[in-house]
């Protein structure tokens, strides 16, 4: 049961606001003041800094771009001809160019939505100071600071130097905020990074190592230890990644784990029940079938990945019934990546052009797909990401409930994994690694069921277990990062920007790897700007909003 109900509380949209403004209560309406007096309003409040992160402006479309930045994947689309493909969610397409300017939309609803996170949460946090050794307050405050910290790191990714704001500010401060009030852009992030931490750090064994099902979604010591050992990471500190990490999994696994098969992390036939998938760590929560307007709590990635075809009920090209919306779709590169019997690869779907018995997969799809080629004008890859469609039998709803998944536990266990193999323990290294192999050699399917619980896996020799011979191990724990975490929010992509600084020599990073990716489907240049270090531009009216008080990105 999906216990959190995202609520949209009016008055948490005065985050700004100061008892000095308030001159008299309203009838009828509670204020910022006396609104978490009570644990259920506190819980509402806790629950509406949840709900930006299901937003169509954020992961549930918006954030596909992400992907589509890195060399996993090309943005797809509309394919009638190539004008409607370069038109087709244009603002994305610029960005999957390299090629977004300050006016960006997608850039700045990025920006924008991940501070009405935080202000919520300063807010929250602000006005239960008095209550914070009151048990449930405590726990919500510990969610709170979660979400802050969350919100942050994907700040700091995305934009680099961005406004650190660790409490209530009033309109007339806001225009003042600066993202180099610490400095230059590099002291700005390792202060923003410094704060995460320090969040994450300060609320460790607050929350419970998992919640019960009928709290599922809701932040965990789990999560907490997840993304400090990853902040660790992206901020340099190797050593403490690895023993948070260390920590972790050690202490997580009684609760937490691999799933048999990886299709099972993915699996539609769960989309009520996401928390018997122990993989999951992190995940935003949505509502089966709700809001057919696609603007409130239905997920949308479903038809946006699903194959951009067009079939009728007797599994006939036709003109009038589509099938999905076909973005996001995993470059030739990215399947060159797999050892061709790898069993991960199998959730890259692909057509009758690219699948090498000639028709297009049969063992996830039934016999309509056999008739899915390229499209017209060949305007695709000719392959299709599974993990957000899989088994999903209403190709044609629009919103759905399955859940999407930001931190899983084979993530753990890469991040563990590098910093390990960067702080010389590689003995730990190669055990996590080997855990992924054998689950993924664990993976192949032989025979489709109506449910997954009614398919048939077999295991396969491919891929083996770590072995000297493959070379450098931090190497290896690179390329196993792609191929177990391809096509989910931008990791790979984030991944080869930090590796810009670790300089480790293997030509695996945004400045090696993006700079030569070559033209797209559509003939068009992928000019990457290493100038730019892969940030967002910050959106113009913010900048003059602030009066001069925010820096521009280099290269905009």
């Amino acid at each position: 049961m999906k216990k959190i109900v995202f609520l949209l509380i009016s008055i948490l949209v005065l985050v700004s606001c100061t008892k000095d403004f308030i001159t008299k209560e309203p009838l009828g309406v509670g204020s910022d003041i006396t609104w978490f007096d009570t644990e259920d309003q506190c819980r509402m409040a806790v629950n509406a800094m949840y709900d930006p992160l299901g937003w169509q402006v954020l992961y549930q479309r918006t954030a596909e771009v992400l992907d589509m930045l890195s060399d996993d994947a090309e943005k797809g689309g509309s394919v009638i001809n190539i004008n409607t493909y370069k038109a087709d969610q244009s603002e994305m397409y610029k960005m999957a160019l390299y090629n977004a300017d300050p006016t960006n939309v997608i850039a700045n609803n990025f920006w924008k939505t991940h501070y009405i996170i935080i202000a919520r949460t300063n807010l929250m946090l602000d006005r239960t100071v008095s209550k914070e050794d009151i048990p449930a307050y405590k726990q919500m405050r510990a969610e709170a600071r979660f979400l802050r910290a969350f919100a942050y790191m994907d700040l700091v990714k995305m934009f680099g130097a961005v406004p650190l704001i660790k409490g209530v500010v009033n309109p007339l401060e806001a225009k003042k905020i600066s993202n180099f009030e610490y400095g230059a852009a590099d002291a700005q992030i390792a202060e923003t990074y410094k704060f995460i931490i320090s969040e994450l750090e300060a609320i460790k064994g607050v929350l419970p190592m998992k919640q019960p099902a009928e709290n599922f979604g809701m932040a965990t010591d789990a999560a907490v230890c997840a993304y400090l050992a990853k902040a660790y990471l992206y901020a340099g500190d190797f050593a403490k990644s690895y023993s948070t990490a260390k920590e972790l999994i050690a202490t997580g696994k009684s609760s937490y784990g691999l799933m048999a098969q990886y299709q099972r992390v993915f699996d539609f036939d769960k989309i009520t029940t996401e928390h018997t998938i122990n993989e999951i760590v992190f995940a935003i929560q949505y509502v089966n079938g709700a809001n057919d307007s696609r603007e409130n709590e239905g997920n949308i990635r479903v038809i946006d990945n699903h194959p951009r075809v067009t079939v009728n009920a007797a599994g006939v090209a036709s003109e009038n019934t589509a099938i999905g919306y076909g973005l996001v779709i995993p470059t030739k590169k990215l399947v060159d990546a797999f050892e061709k019997d790898d069993p991960r690869l199998d959730m890259i779907a692909k057509s009758k052009e690219t699948n090498p018995n000639g028709i297009a997969d049969t063992i996830y799809w039934d016999g309509r797909w056999q008739k899915i080629g390229k499209m017209a004008n060949g305007l695709n890859t000719g392959n299709y990401t599974m993990k957000n469609f899989l088994n999903q039998a209403v190709y044609n709803g629009q919103p759905s409930g399955k859940d999407y998944i930001l931190m899983r536990w084979a993530e753990v266990l890469l991040i563990g994994a590098e910093a390990a193999a960067r702080t010389g323990n590689s003995a730990d290294a190669i055990a996590w690694v080997n855990e992924i192999r054998e689950r993924a050699r664990n993976s192949k399917c032989t025979q489709k069921g109506i449910t997954m619980d009614e398919w048939k896996f077999s295991t396969v020799a491919i891929p083996a277990a770590y072995n000297a011979s493959e070379g450098n191990l931090i190497t290896v724990v690179k390329k196993e990062r792609q191929k177990e975490l391809f096509c989910e929010h931008g990791t790979r992509y984030f991944d080869l920007l930090r590796w810009n600084k670790t300089q480790d020599g293997d030509g695996i990073s945004a400045d090696e790897i993006l700079a030569n990716i070559g033209p797209d489907i559509a003939g068009e240049a992928r000019m990457w700007k290493p100038a730019q270090k892969g940030l967002f531009p910050i959106n113009i009216e913010e900048i003059r909003a602030h009066g001069g008080s925010l820096r521009q990105n280099n290269g905009y």
